[in-house]
């Protein structure tokens, strides 16, 4: 119920958006400049890729609040699969993304551990304002991704791995957040066999283990 009356109120505000941007553009086409039309046309396709990560996110969950006996396992190789991710990862900022891990092998749900490497990246990304992403990895699969940028406070770490949990709303909502990521990296990586922590380490420190 509490996961629903979360999905609801964070659909609101996108869909507001993009009927007022349609009204608009439906009613009013001739009192609009063509600037005015692309910035209407632009922030409907900013609400509805946020729709959409939205959707992606909560399919994501409720697959996983499902059980692990609904999750397919088959070898990964996650040292590929972490280079993968970050390749992709370093067209999309400036931010220097290092790698030092072993190779690993483990038996896993591809999907849902791309989502754990994603998900920390893309965090780091969006919120901690730092310049440089670390990822390592031992041969036991004891993994820590941190940042080097501006952690959070205290009292917000217990809570960051709960969904929908924002420490700052306007920011997260304005960078296209869900507020759903921490919890599908919880769950993944729950799903996988650990838990995973974060403390603040000259930015956040995130650790978990694989196996």
């Amino acid at each position: 119920k509490q996961l629903t009356n979360n999905i609801n109120h964070e659909l609101k505000t996108p869909v507001a958006s993009i009927l007022v941007c349609l009204e608009l553009l439906r009613d009013h086409p001739e009192m609009l400049s063509e600037e005015k039309k692309r910035e209407l046309n632009d922030r409907i396709f900013a609400n509805a890729q946020r729709l959409n990560s939205l959707l992606k996110d909560v399919a994501a969950i409720t697959r996983m609040d499902e059980g692990e006996e609904m999750i397919e396992k088959a070898p990964v190789d996650l040292a590929e699969l972490v280079n993968d991710v970050v390749t992709e990862e370093r067209l999309r900022t400036s931010m220097n993304i290092t790698v030092d891990m072993p190779q690993l092998k483990i038996s896993g749900n591809r999907q849902l551990l791309e989502s754990i490497f994603r998900n920390l990246i893309d965090n780091a990304i969006s919120y901690s304002g730092g310049s440089e992403i670390v990822i390592k990895a031992d041969s036991e699969g004891n993994f820590t991704v941190s940042d080097n940028g501006c952690g959070v406070p205290d009292e917000h770490l217990p809570h960051i791995f709960e969904r929908f949990y924002r420490i700052d709303k306007g920011r997260s909502r304005a960078a296209g957040g869900t507020g759903l990521g921490l919890s599908i990296v919880r769950n993944a990586v729950g799903i996988h066999g650990s838990d995973i922590s974060v403390t603040n380490n000259g930015g956040l420190q995130f650790r978990f283990r694989l196996h």
